[in-house]
């Protein structure tokens, strides 16, 4: 998790105005510490998500609704 934060970090600032794409077919596992840095990611970027199974697809979906609830207070 602190490599991707890390990253994140390293790359933001140079992103400008293009638009964020987070392949995450191959990841098997997220502690929670990992889908913040991810929701951080979707959040200020409008990224969109790269999902090929039904893991990484329900984590894109949670990530992508949690971010719906804390911009309308429930979260």
């Amino acid at each position: 998790m602190a490599e991707l934060e890390q990253v994140w970090k390293d790359v933001e600032p140079r992103l400008d105005e293009k638009k964020l794409s987070l392949d995450v077919r191959d990841l098997t596992y997220s502690d929670a510490g990992g889908k913040k840095v991810l929701r951080d990611m979707f959040v200020r970027n409008s990224a969109e998500f790269v999902t090929s199974n039904d893991w990484s697809h329900h984590l894109a979906e949670e990530i992508k609704n949690t971010n719906v609830a804390y911009r309308n207070g429930r979260a």
